[in-house]
């Protein structure tokens, strides 16, 4: 785009305008050739506005040909050029480039097919408003790029023209009758024609002629670009429309956000939205929220995210870019080039811009807003517009493009200035000293305005009587357990030696009936059966070297040295013997405890012992089955756990206060449907991790057992149990748990 000050210098588009000539009698037949213009010519592509299609041709070489078909050549591929040309230029405004790129195509286009050697298109951003260049070619080439009084002169004859509403053609330094000051004060035929848009002018097209054409050839140029403004305006009124669509859009989503961000008082809330709704209505990539509290800059919200891990570096990052920005009170703006930003800034902005990756960062900071002291009841709804004391920053981030356009910055300020007036809002709501009390004091009197009345003391009856019923209903209380049947009498066999079993006396489906002594099983030792033998073989070794040494003790010829040599020897080989013996029959008994002896009479109740036990080896110590006494006693082995043994304890001294246990009852989880019950016999004094349900105390309660079915009662059957700890109100019965849980979490600390 060019302004006043850029019509001495050169457009990128305009080189080489100047060389396309085309006679003049040969524009005038082109304006009367633009009006076959058609729509359905296939799209192709536009030649570079630098480097015109239209040939060179010398009129004076030309006229001086004398040759009627060589002139005649020359003119239909002249009207083709053009047509071309006009052709493009229809095409160009059907297209979806931009009204900068449109005004560079049409003029470039416009001032080839009229063979001028400048042109420039006119704007004003309203009627009262002085027309500027948007974009000329050559115009430094004339009297208008140094004079400035055939500036003015210009510019009030294009005012006129632009008022009138109509085309216009005016001579070389030609000025108006009536104004001296409006004037054509190039040496060129200048050629007007204006932009129209709803009725309304809002540019000129001015296109500057070599002078000599008679008046017909004058008129084609007028009638060919007069044709030419009516696609440009076509051209500019789609554009208009477009904007105002878009602009509808943008509105809507203004809208949307606004109601959004104004809807609660919520300061955590509000930062949410803020940041989702802010990100759609500005059309960036990322939007953050920090605010400052105290000293700290904290990350309230980022668009896209239900949560913010506040110790991932980048977010660190971030708090500290934003107190730094914060402190420096202005907005930071970066596109890739820092050398404007202070140092602190800098520093950190470029930290965290090397882990985000962003190509365009905008810091603004958000300001509490105050009323004004000083202003009187009428303003009281206005805010002071003087700056106080930061609340935040709102962070706008583009990942992929680094463009800063003014259109972009107005919608960061707009979303900027609801964040801060929505932010403060919450915080002055959240400031009010008791605000829950406030609220709930706020609701009941509403409940008891109007006809409300009745129902709100209906409800309040109902909720006392309720209460009272809780507080005062005496029910039977009672704690629970969860246990398993476990036979009063039993016995555990055990491997006397480490061996392997080789026999089993019992049967592989279990509740094989013994009596005491029987053999359950047979072990064998290899190891055994080897220190036997080596026993057996070593005593038979000392008894021989025994024998020995008396038959020489018994002889004549032997000295009192050779005596008591051979007594030692024969008093050790005694005690040899002895010691051997002995072990021996240590081991012989260890052979005898191979067989598996049941210790008492009843029933051995493992499963599948052939498979657990036969041709496996075993150790001393070790467990191999278990024997049930014929007739035992069956009890509960309950496991209490540790928060509600005080219970437990209460119930039991109120219990031997009348000379009674504690009463239990029961249900077998094999048999639901029926409930049995039972006396707490003793309670294991340590407390300790017996199973999942943590620190637990063990319990034993007997029963009768004739009450439940021999085939029921099974070693390790689960049982739920209540310990019955007398009465209490129904509402702690209810909610002694929620009571008890309250006590130790919390009333610990007051």
């Amino acid at each position: 785009m060019a302004d006043d000050s850029s019509i001495s210098g050169q457009s990128p588009d305009a080189k080489n305008v100047s060389e396309v000539a085309v006679g003049p009698q040969h524009a005038a037949a082109a304006g009367t050739e633009t009006s076959a213009r058609s729509k359905k010519r296939k799209k192709r592509k536009f030649p570079s506005p630098a480097s015109p299609q239209i040939k060179r041709a010398d009129s004076a070489d030309a006229g001086s040909t004398g040759a009627a078909s060589a002139e005649d050549q020359l003119v239909d591929r002249t009207k083709q050029q053009i047509r071309t040309l006009v052709n493009e230029i229809a095409q160009l405004a059907k297209s979806d480039c931009t009204v900068d790129d449109f005004y560079q195509g049409f003029l470039t286009r416009t001032t080839g097919a009229l063979a001028s050697e400048a042109g420039a298109i006119w704007i004003r951003s309203a009627t009262d408003q002085p027309l500027r260049p948007h974009y000329h070619i050559n115009l430094k080439n004339t009297v208008l790029a140094n004079d400035p009084k055939a500036q003015r002169q210009h510019a009030e004859l294009l005012k006129k023209v632009a008022d009138a509403g109509d085309p216009e053609i005016i001579a070389p330094h030609s000025q108006g009758l009536k104004d001296n000051q409006a004037g054509n004060p190039t040496d060129k035929l200048l050629i007007l024609g204006p932009l129209i848009v709803n009725n309304e002018t809002i540019g000129l097209v001015e296109i500057l002629q070599r002078p000599g054409a008679g008046p017909t050839t004058q008129r084609g140029y007028l009638r060919f670009l007069m044709q030419m403004c009516d696609i440009a305006s076509d051209f500019l009124t789609n554009e208009k429309i477009r904007s105002f669509a878009s602009q509808q859009t943008m509105w809507s989503k203004f809208e949307q956000y606004i109601k959004s961000v104004h809807n609660g008082l919520d300061t955590k809330q509000t930062a949410y939205v803020i940041a989702n709704e802010g990100r759609r209505v500005i059309d960036c990539d990322r939007v953050s929220v920090v605010l400052k509290k105290g000293r700290r800059c904290k990350v309230e919200s980022v668009s896209g995210l239900d949560s913010i891990e506040r110790r991932a570096d980048q977010i660190k990052r971030l708090s500290s870019l934003a107190k730094t920005t914060i402190k420096g009170s202005a907005p930071v703006w970066y596109d890739g080039d820092d050398s404007q930003l202070p140092p602190q800034i800098e520093a950190k902005l470029q930290k965290y811009v090397d882990q985000s990756h962003s190509k365009m960062v905008a810091i603004v900071p958000l300001y509490r807003q105050q009323r004004d002291a000083n202003e009187n009841d009428n303003n009281v709804g206005k805010r002071s517009s003087k700056r106080a004391k930061p609340v935040g920053a709102l962070i706008v981030e583009q990942l992929k493009d680094a463009r800063v356009t003014p259109d972009f910055r107005k919608r960061v300020d707009v979303v900027a200035e609801h964040a801060q007036t929505a932010i403060t809002n919450s915080l002055e709501h959240n400031d009010i000293l008791f605000l829950p009390l406030w609220k709930s004091l706020g609701k009941l009197s509403s409940a008891l305005r109007g006809g409300r009345l009745v129902k709100t003391l209906a409800a309040v009856s109902t909720i006392c009587a309720a209460v009272a019923f809780l507080c005062l209903f005496p029910y039977s209380f009672s704690v629970g357990a969860k246990g398993k049947l476990i036979p009063q009498q039993q016995h555990q066999v055990y491997a006397q030696v480490d061996g392997v079993v080789e026999e089993l006396f019992i049967s592989d489906l279990g509740d094989t009936k013994v009596e005491q002594g029987d053999v359950l099983a047979r072990l064998s030792s290899n190891d055994l059966a080897v220190v036997i033998e080596n026993l057996t073989n070593s005593i038979e070794e000392v008894r021989a070297r025994l024998k020995t040494s008396e038959a020489l003790r018994t002889q004549d010829a032997l000295d009192a040295y050779q005596q008591t040599t051979l007594q030692i020897d024969i008093e050790q080989a005694r005690q040899e013997i002895i010691g051997l013996s002995n072990e021996l029959e240590l081991r012989r008994r260890e052979k005898e405890n191979l067989n598996i002896i049941a210790p008492i009479s009843g029933v051995v109740t493992n499963w599948q012992a052939h498979q657990n036990l036969i041709r496996r080896p075993v150790e001393r110590g070790q467990n191999l089955m278990t024997i049930i006494e014929n007739d035992a006693t069956w009890m509960l082995e309950l496991e209490l756990p540790e928060r509600r043994i005080g219970h437990m304890i209460e119930a039991s001294k109120a219990a031997f206060q009348n000379s009674e246990a504690a009463h239990v009852t029961f249900s077998l989880v094999s048999h639901p449907g029926a409930e049995f019950e039972g006396q707490m016999t003793s309670v294991d004094h340590q407390i300790d991790v017996h199973s999942d349900e943590g620190n637990t105390c063990l319990i034993r309660v007997s029963f009768e057992n004739d009450a439940i079915d021999r085939d029921l009662l099974r070693v390790g059957t689960r049982v739920n149990a209540k310990i019955h700890c007398g009465q209490r109100s129904v509402g702690y019965v209810m909610f002694h748990e929620a009571i008890e849980a309250i006590h130790s979490s919390y009333l610990l600390w007051f």
